[in-house]
């Protein structure tokens, strides 16, 4: 059991690294706030910043996060508003 948990261990480390995006390709980086409401079912998602940004073919990667305000915000509001953050990654146009 032990070899099959580092065997897999191994190969997440090496496949991780080896199927990673370019790290060093020059990209455009914008942070967006989106203003997620109704127990986040409505409002901005991702995927509406990400092609308003990259005009949906230089899209490289979009991450979203919350931080311990957007938090704070929706357990005031019982879930009814749930803000996040969002940065775009872009790839430069050629």
């Amino acid at each position: 059991m032990r070899k099959i948990v580092m065997a897999a261990g191994l190969a997440a480390l090496v496949g991780g690294t080896a199927l990673a995006a370019v790290p060093n390709e020059p990209a455009e980086v914008r942070t967006h706030r989106l203003e997620r409401w109704g127990f986040d079912a409505r409002g901005t998602t991702e995927s509406d910043v990400a092609y308003r940004d990259c005009a949906g073919d230089r899209l490289v990667s979009v991450n979203s996060r919350r931080n311990a305000a957007d938090w704070a915000t929706a357990v005031v509001t019982l879930g009814w508003y749930t803000p996040a953050h969002t940065t775009v990654r872009c790839a430069l146009p050629r």
